[in-house]
């Protein structure tokens, strides 16, 4: 199945297990779907306290509560690593850069982070009776919601974005068309560039995993966030 990581649920059960400090927060601020003004610094031990021990023991509502600090807190916690310019990563700001650069990723069938046990093959149905192709009728190129116009195994038709070839597709598409910059162009050209990079990157990263788990990518490429000048 396809579950963003957006709620406190899931957050709240890789915290029960979880034994990094770092990570407890980092877990915290991913479940979060937008970001708001930072709290004072003054409340940060307050914060590290609740990611040491006390959200383990809490009931789920309180654990809802906790992450909504959390999310308060994600602008001096978690700065964005696809940008040079600060901004802050969260699933809402990746899922909004990968819907402007690419329409089709609007889908909630593409959100990040992306979990899924296995691809959907394009001759194959998916759980909730998604078909993995439809073959193009006409020669044009419509969009179709949860689908990616293209060429792929099955031929030229529509790929569902619960196949691998559906990425593929998109990542070859970007590579086509990527406009191209110089000395001279405009931040917002340069701007433009950076989040086609990004999300081909992303692209590439789905389309080459036997079974995409974002989930767990993110929460591995967290343990080496450092939080030392925070915590003083």
């Amino acid at each position: 199945s396809v579950a963003p990581l957006a709620t406190y649920v899931p957050a709240n059960e890789y915290i029960r297990t979880c034994k990094s400090l770092e990570l407890s927060i980092y877990i915290c601020a991913i479940a979060a779907t937008d970001a708001v003004a930072p709290l004072p610094r003054e409340s940060a031990p307050l914060l590290l306290c609740l990611a040491a021990g006390r959200l383990r023991s809490r009931t789920a509502t309180a654990a809802r509560k906790s992450a909504c600090l959390f999310r308060k807190y994600l602008n001096t916690i978690l700065l964005d690593k696809m940008s040079t310019n600060k901004t802050i990563s969260t699933p809402k700001g990746i899922n909004a850069k990968m819907a402007e650069v690419c329409p089709e990723l609007s889908s909630s069938y593409a959100y990040f982070p992306l979990h899924i046990s296995s691809w959907l093959g394009p001759s194959r149905m998916g759980p909730n009776g998604e078909v993995g192709f439809v073959k193009e009728v006409v020669r044009t190129a419509p969009s179709r919601p949860d689908y990616v116009h293209g060429t792929g195994p099955n031929g030229v038709g529509y790929y569902h974005l619960l196949t691998r070839d559906s990425y593929k597709i998109l990542y070859n598409r970007l590579n086509n068309e990527a406009p191209m910059t110089g000395c001279f162009c405009s931040s917002a050209a340069r701007k433009k560039l950076s989040d086609i990079e990004d999300v081909k990157k992303l692209l590439y990263d789905r389309f080459i995993s036997s079974a995409p788990n974002e989930v767990k990518e993110e929460l591995d490429s967290a343990r080496g966030t450092d939080l030392s000048s925070i915590a003083e």
